[in-house]
Order: C-alpha cells, then structure tokens, then sequence
C-alpha cells in the first residue's frame, strides 16, 4: 500500500460508487459515493454516503446497527513486478501500479484483513517488470492522467 503505487484520483473525486457485493454493472447495485478516500497506514479510509432510496435503507440501517461490517475494494492493476526470492518457490508479484475503482460492502471477507475482491471476469492489460528479487521496487506509476503502454498480459479467466 506504497502511496506512490495506488492511482487514488478516482476514489477521491467524490464520484467513486460504493455498491452493494461488487455489483458495478447495474445501477441498482451502487447504494451510495464514495465522498473521499485516503491511505494511512497501509489502509484506505473512506468517507460515504448511502443513497436514500427505499431498498438501500434496509442496508444502512444494518451498517448502523454493526450488522454489516465488512468492505472491499475493486481494483484495476496495471503493473506489477517480479519479486520472488531465490527460495521461493512460487513467483511472487508485487503491484506497484494499481487503482481501486469501487468500494463494496459484502458479508464475507477474505480474511480478518482483507475484503473479498471484484469476482466479474473483465480483463485489462497489466506490464509485469521481471527483476532480480534483491532490487529495489522500481520507477513509481505514472500521473494519474497518464498511462503507461502496457505489455498484453491478461489476467486468468
């Protein structure tokens, strides 16, 4: 959660949807804004504000009432680098240009730490940098309004 790795412009525009099981494809699945966001201490805080439609109030009132506790966040990644040890003995990856793009609530995360992840099955472009697993991280993202020409590496399906 290196800030100089996450494109948080998005989730700080005031526009950023907070929906409901990451569904982001229909307007019924986004049950609020995201109003701001920032990272401290390897987390993102987020301010937001629940729609006021009738069929979200049942889903605010259980986040009131701590029923409804857990979030995660969808994210593109765009770059990653190879980081794996000489001793490991799987190929480790590090992203270190990413952007979260919606923020979830959902009744299940990954683990005490961690949210679940966006599950839909769309594709986008990510370079991976190999390097040797002693060096540094590398070059930081580029600016948010650029984008770096990406190698075709598409995500497992």
């Amino acid at each position: 959660m290196d800030p100089a790795h996450v494109r948080m412009g998005r989730f700080q525009s005031g526009r950023a949807p907070l929906c409901r099981d990451h569904v982001s494809w229909s307007l019924s699945g986004q049950i609020g804004v995201i109003r701001s966001a920032e990272l401290k201490d390897g987390e993102i805080f987020c301010e937001v504000r629940f729609s006021r439609r009738a069929e979200v109030e049942p889903i605010f009132q259980d986040v009131v009432d701590e029923i409804v506790c857990n979030a995660s966040v969808g994210y593109r990644t765009y770059k990653m680098q190879d980081v794996t040890g000489p001793e490991d003995k799987i190929k480790v990856l590090r992203a270190i240009d990413w952007e979260p793009f919606e923020g979830s609530l959902v009744p299940v995360g990954a683990d005490a730490g961690a949210g679940v992840r966006n599950q839909d099955r769309q594709s986008f472009p990510c370079e991976i940098i190999e390097t040797r697993a002693d060096s540094a991280v590398g070059d930081s993202m580029p600016p948010e309004n650029e984008t770096a020409a990406p190698a075709v590496v598409q995500p497992p399906v």
